[in-house]
């Protein structure tokens, strides 16, 4: 196995060890934080090559190497991309905290300057939000200096709020995460189920929104079939 061979399945970022590279996608990859999605770090020498990291044996045959890069990626407790060893100390822990409010619903947010603000609104079936939940992650930046623990925290008003520490390790994090917001949510859905409960006079009944276009119209239109759609919807997913 040659280099070119490499090149030719992988793009190839030589580090300063004359022995070590870099592999990313060969295609651009709109999925990842750069352009080509980092793979995995490999040594190559003497016409072979291996993935550094594991137990991986030097092979002369492009088909092994790529075997090894694929089981050193499945092997992986999150995706390769955040592994890049480029990243500056902390960015690890940044991107998957970061990926993982995505995921659970909330958005980054720059109303308070802060790189580490987010805030979960969930649109209802009228397509509005009845309140928004904040929260803030101090310490888990990577500007300025790396600290063990961080502190999360939940705004509750009036200057005040719920703060959970944790160690600045991914799954510490999560779990301090998970275990400040669940029994707010949990707490939110039945204190709404239980006034739910005492509205008897449901009836189908015709809905219309109403908005204003400008000072002098008001646009209207029937929300009674879309009302339908998203409530059978919500059925689908209990």
């Amino acid at each position: 196995m040659n280099l070119s061979q490499i090149k030719a399945a992988y793009r190839v970022s030589k580090l300063p060890n004359k022995n070590q590279y870099l592999l990313f996608d060969k295609e651009p990859n709109s999925g990842s934080r750069m352009v080509y999605k980092y793979l995995t770090k490999i040594e190559f020498k003497d016409n072979q090559a291996r993935v550094i990291g594991n137990k991986s044996k030097p092979t002369r045959y492009i088909k092994e190497l790529n075997k090894q890069i694929k089981e050193k990626i499945n092997s992986l407790p999150y995706d390769s991309e955040y592994y890049m060893p480029l990243y500056r100390k902390g960015t690890f822990e940044y991107f998957v905290i970061y990926d993982y409010l995505r995921e659970i619903g909330f958005k980054h947010s720059n109303s308070y300057n802060s790189s580490d603000f987010f805030v979960l609104r969930k649109d209802n079936v009228y397509n509005y939000s009845t309140g928004s939940i904040s929260i803030s992650i101090n310490g888990l930046s990577t500007s300025g200096k790396i600290e063990d623990e961080i502190n999360i925290m939940l705004y509750t008003g009036e200057y005040s709020w719920i703060e959970v520490k944790a160690k600045r390790k991914v799954k510490d994090i999560k779990t301090a995460i998970d275990s400040l917001l669940k029994p707010l949510l949990v707490s939110e859905s039945v204190n709404f189920f239980e006034t739910s409960e005492k509205l008897d006079n449901f009836k189908d009944v015709e809905i219309t929104v109403k908005k204003m276009e400008n000072m002098f119209s008001v646009k209207s239109e029937s929300y009674k079939k879309e009302l339908k759609k998203r409530l059978l919807e919500m059925a689908e997913k209990l």
